[in-house]
């Protein structure tokens, strides 16, 4: 199998400064078995009637406790905000002991598996704070981690991200 980041070695450009935000200094020392991404995919959905400062407050406190509590480098942000109208928008009111209103948002991290238990937890519990923080009732954020493996994720190139720590 071709090395997908010859492209990367020894160059800036796009590409090369792509992975020297990853923390990778020497591009021309770059050991695709060696590479170890945090990046999570944060999806959030949101009422259209929410304002866009009070969403992106609410992204903003996804980002700072993923970087806080799971190990996440700050500048790896990947996120997607979706909005949608009230009607758009299904979730059991009361289900799982709260109360919802018209206010909830949905939050979906997609990463590689490897956070504890405890770590999952101190995620929920600070975006929650921040997002009250922001202006929106804690029962009105709901979270959902989703962990799979690097077979999971191609980070481009169309190469399967396993692929690049298979050789080890």
């Amino acid at each position: 199998m071709r090395d997908p980041y010859a492209r990367w070695r020894g160059r800036e450009g796009p590409r090369g400064f792509f992975l020297s935000r990853l923390g990778f200094k020497n591009l021309r020392s770059l050991n695709p078995d060696t590479i170890e991404i945090n990046m999570p995919l944060t999806k959030i959905s949101a009422p259209r009637h929410l304002s866009s400062n009070q969403v992106q407050a609410l992204a903003a406190a996804v980002q700072d406790g993923l970087v806080k509590t799971c190990n996440v480098p700050p500048n790896d942000l990947f996120q997607l905000i979706s909005r949608f109208d009230s009607e758009e928008i299904i979730l059991d009111p009361h289900f799982g002991g709260v109360s919802r209103s018209k206010d909830a948002c949905v939050i979906e991290v997609v990463f590689l598996l490897g956070r504890t238990d405890d770590q999952k937890r101190a995620l929920f519990r600070h975006v929650a704070e921040q997002a009250v923080g922001a202006g929106f009732r804690a029962d009105d954020v709901m979270i959902a981690l989703v962990e799979n493996s690097r077979m999971d994720w191609s980070l481009g190139l169309g190469v399967a991200y396993a692929d690049h720590h298979s050789k080890a």
